[in-house]
């Protein structure tokens, strides 16, 4: 898993990954004071697979919407204002993320990669990488093929590049491990 520094346009990801193996992004659209969506998009070409895969979100999302209009408009919630109010705070989020991933935003902030050490090793040392967070030996990938069976075995332990806020040096995992990546935040 390959965390990057900023949010990332399909684009600057190609660029980013320097055309490593990519078999998923997670992206999101942030938004001040909203939490939206995580969305992993399946990718294997950077970057049309991802733009095509923000098109699919920008339409789901403006259903998202229509379905949350819809409920702000019906007699359950006319009766309780507080209802309202969530309905039409949902479909003004949805909206905005359906606009935003149909204009193929910096919304990227992570991708699942294959590749050697070495070369995990270079991508973790670029500016625009927060982290590379490797696989442990004999973890099963993305696509939940285990790496003997590809061949993989025998090529030693990936290696990790620790960062002054990685927890060894004082700082702290926060967020989620659902896809494995670790957030790190400087000590205090």
């Amino acid at each position: 898993m390959v965390s990057f520094s900023t949010y990332l346009t399909p684009q600057q990801t190609a660029v980013a990954l320097d055309g490593l193996p990519v078999s998923a992004v997670v992206a999101r659209v942030p938004l001040p004071g909203r939490q939206t969506e995580l969305v992993r998009i399946a990718a294997l070409r950077l970057p049309g697979d991802v733009v095509a895969g923000m098109a699919q979100v920008a339409d789901r999302k403006d259903r998202e919407a229509a379905d949350y209009r819809a409920r702000a408009a019906a007699p359950a919630a006319a009766a309780d204002p507080d209802l309202r109010r969530v309905y039409a705070s949902g479909a003004q989020v949805s909206a905005a993320e359906a606009a935003a991933y149909r204009t193929a935003c910096a919304c990227v902030y992570a991708a699942l990669v294959r590749g050697p050490a070495a070369r995990l090793r270079a991508l973790a040392a670029r500016l625009d990488v927060r982290a590379v967070d490797p696989a442990g030996a004999g973890a099963p990938g993305p696509d939940g093929a285990h790496p003997a069976a590809a061949g993989a075995a025998g090529r030693g332990p990936p290696t990790r590049r620790r960062r002054p806020d990685h927890p060894a040096a004082g700082g702290r995992f926060v967020g989620s491990r659902t896809l494995g990546e670790r957030f790190l935040t400087a000590p205090g």
